[in-house]
């Protein structure tokens, strides 16, 4: 209770500055609104960057499982990406998220480096040993993509709340541009191991927008508010059993739908969408990548609707969960439908519903993430320890996608 009260003492203290005189913050805004292009161009470069990894590990799992021949483990990708970032955001809420967003964003472009190189060299690999040290890699990329977007998320509070839009919009571009990079390459004749070498410099961009971004915004802010060497994460709550339960408290409808949201769409992607689309090599090129295909349209559903929030706000995001649900059950007939019979649904049917099913995802993502950073209901300095909890709960619902995912494939739908 005692830090609960302290939470509500330091928003008063906000409320008052912005009532009272002119803050910091809104000389920042002032200057996002100057120069809206470069700060829009780096929030999405920066999100798109920090999700490009992810994308690409997940498109490219079923071509890598199948270089070690274990087809039916695809989705061990999936869930080596997710099982250990939830344990990340966590330390993240518990140890880092007082120290400077700065110093964490650089440790997590330094690690994903790290985990596409140990990616690409297990690819040359014949052994079964090398199989599992790259599910070592796809987890590191996993951790550090949840670390950074929890950071970044986190971060986004010290400037314009419009800028979530775009940062949204750069996370869902990475689905287009991350399987779209894995199949322009691929129709190049690169391996694996030139296609995730040539991602890394990629994380260059990243360093470079976000230190952009971090310096405009310490030259701007003033010095009541933050110190010329720190950020406003020296404010934020930790992760506790009181906090989290305050935090919850006000926020829990936007976790629990989001996180139901992203159990959907992976339970589409890592299980019925493969198994409605088992890999081959004796087909054209659309039966051959029939599922880097649909993985390639859901991420276009994504990156459009995480793009909508100038266009259209939701604040009834249950609604979006509801379809989501529905969606998933569609899926499942269809993948059921081609294991018994034999019937495969028409590419076009599947590449609309895909694009659909990706509407809904990302339509969820941007609306919670925008509720939540432009909305009074939560004190700001509780605001990054939400988003931890959101990345939690929606990594969550991914992590049991991926594990139903791996049970059906291995012990139904073979």
């Amino acid at each position: 209770m005692k830090e609960q009260l302290q939470t509500n003492q330091t928003y008063g203290t906000y409320q008052s500055l912005n009532q009272d005189e002119t803050p910091a913050e809104t000389v920042l805004e002032r200057d996002v609104q100057q120069n809206q292009m470069k700060y829009s161009i780096a929030m999405f470069l920066c999100g798109l960057i920090n999700n490009t990894g992810y994308v690409l590990v997940a498109t490219s799992a079923q071509s890598i499982a199948k270089h070690f021949d274990k087809e039916s483990f695809m989705s061990a990708f999936n869930f080596s990406l997710i099982f250990l970032s939830i344990g990340m955001v966590f330390m993240n809420a518990k140890l880092f998220i007082k120290i400077q967003h700065k110093k964490r964003i650089y440790v997590a472009i330094s690690l994903s480096a790290v985990s596409f190189i140990i990616i690409a060299v297990c690819t040359t690999i014949e052994q079964d040993y090398a199989f599992y040290i790259s599910l070592l890699g796809a987890t590191l990329c996993g951790c550090m993509q949840s670390f950074g977007e929890a950071t970044m998320l986190g971060y986004s509070k010290s400037f314009s709340s419009s800028l979530i839009g775009f940062w949204s919009s750069g996370t869902g571009f990475a689905g287009i541009f991350g399987s779209g990079f894995f199949l322009v390459l691929r129709a190049l004749k690169f391996t694996d191991f030139w296609i995730f070498i040539t991602a890394i410099p990629f994380l260059l961009i990243y360093l470079y927008n976000f230190t952009w971004l971090d310096n405009k915004r310490k030259s701007l802010q003033k010095v009541q508010l933050v110190e010329e060497e720190e950020d406003d994460s020296t404010d934020n709550l930790q992760m506790s059993f009181e906090n989290m339960k305050y935090v919850v408290n006000l926020a829990w409808t936007y976790s629990l739908n989001l996180g139901a949201v992203y159990f959907f769409e992976y339970f589409v992607l890592t299980c019925w969408a493969d198994r409605a689309n088992p890999a081959q090599t004796d087909g054209n090129y659309f039966q051959n990548n029939a599922y880097a295909i649909l993985a390639f349209c859901y991420q276009i559903g994504v990156f459009v609707s995480r793009s909508s929030l100038k266009i259209i706000q939701i604040k009834n995001v249950t609604l979006l969960t509801i379809i989501q649900g529905v969606n998933c059950g569609l899926w499942a007939a269809i993948a059921i439908a081609y294991y018994y019979s034999n019937y495969q649904l028409n590419i076009a049917i599947q590449i609309c519903l895909m694009l659909w099913v990706g509407l809904m995802g990302g339509a969820s993502y941007v609306n919670v993430n925008y509720l939540i950073v432009s909305g009074t209901f939560l004190p700001k300095n509780c605001k990054e320890l939400c988003m931890c909890i959101n990345s939690m709960t929606n990594n969550t619902g991914i992590m049991f996608a991926t594990l139903f995912a791996m049970a059906i494939s291995n012990f139904w739908l073979k």
